[in-house]
């Protein structure tokens, strides 16, 4: 990372020295004098690299999210095959060497909602900033107090090919 900020030191101090020459002439001079433009160069690539490197972490966790998934119906499958075993001998609870099967009754649980007809106080109002109700607002010149802006900056660009 010194190296860089070497050179781009080195680009500064000429940039400084050329002062308003000719772009043309500023570029010559940079690429004949300093290596700012292999530097870009070598940037790129890595960047193609690590853009790569993010592609196989993808295409890897989706192949583990899939496995994952398989994994769990397996065991689901498993669990229903336990249960029937353990329901067949008519037995409440069963000791094996690997773990105890115990059979409990499970609490109701709520198979669907009629929001027409359920009273107000099972309902919960969130409230929340609309981003873009606040942007179109910012957009037009509005002041908008407890917003604090940032100054933009500027953004990289990069199209390959």
């Amino acid at each position: 990372m010194s190296n860089i900020r070497l050179e781009l030191e080195k680009v500064a101090e000429l940039r400084s020295f050329l002062g308003d020459a000719d772009p043309e002439l500023v570029h010559d001079m940079l690429e004949a004098e300093t290596d700012v433009y292999e530097l870009m160069d070598w940037a790129l690539d890595k960047l193609a690299d690590e853009e790569s490197i993010q592609e196989a972490i993808s295409s890897r966790i989706a192949a583990l999210k899939c496995r994952a998934d398989a994994s769990e119906r397996r065991h689901e499958r498993l669990r229903s095959v336990l249960l029937e075993c353990l329901k067949a001998t008519g037995e409440r609870t069963v000791r094996r060497p690997e773990g105890t099967l115990t059979l409990k009754q499970a609490k109701p649980g709520i198979l669907s909602i009629d929001e027409g007809v359920l009273p107000e106080r099972f309902f919960v109002v969130k409230k929340s900033v609309s981003r873009i109700v606040l942007n179109e607002a910012i957009g037009k010149g509005e002041d908008v107090p407890g917003v604090i802006l940032s100054n933009g900056g500027e953004n990289l660009t990069v199209r390959r090919g």
